[in-house]
């Protein structure tokens, strides 16, 4: 079938609307996400801190600790954690999640179509590392920003205190007046 000016047209016609209709898409996904966020992480941040918790925690914690209420606990602290964050840091925060949801938008910068919910410690070690000596300064901020609220989440349990031989903070008794 020889290409006409009116099929070239008509296939540029239908390509930017199929483009039009998938970038509206994903834009009310990402603010559905963003609307949608409980506390300090939305659904889609506590899928990412799932998946890169324990790859950051590797060689502390034994995979086979990773319970289903040991995650919950974990991802409670890293709420905590993220609730002690400015309010433009915890939104930046939270378009990351967001936009690490999307499928697209994770196969571009994590190399997978998958959820984070199924995303190994493994693949997860090998993105973060990826990300970590990336020459693109949003992925090195993305992974330092992860890294830092996993390891300020981690440590500010008193159970994580024996591994580094940390005593607890001192007691301090009131002086007399």
């Amino acid at each position: 079938m020889p290409l006409t000016r009116r099929t070239f047209i008509k296939a540029g016609a239908i390509g930017a609307g199929a483009l039009a209709v998938a970038g509206a898409y994903e834009a009310w996904r990402i603010r559905d996400c963003l609307t949608h966020a409980t506390g300090a992480l939305s659904p889609a941040g506590r899928a990412l801190f799932a998946a890169v918790v324990p790859a950051f925690l590797d060689g502390m914690v034994a995979s086979s600790a990773w319970t289903p209420d040991s995650m919950s606990a974990m991802l409670g602290n890293v709420e905590r954690t993220i609730a002690t964050l400015p309010a433009s840091a915890r939104g930046e925060l939270q378009q990351l999640a967001c936009l690490l949801d999307q499928g697209p938008v994770r196969l571009l910068l994590a190399g997978s179509w998958a959820p984070w919910a199924s995303v190994t410690p493994a693949r997860a070690r090998q993105v973060l590392e990826r990300w970590r000596f990336s020459g693109t300064p949003m992925l090195v901020s993305a992974y330092q920003a992860l890294h830092d609220i996993t390891f300020a989440s981690w440590y500010a349990q008193p159970s994580a205190w024996v591994a580094i031989g940390y005593p607890g903070p001192p007691m301090l008794t009131a002086s007399p007046a």
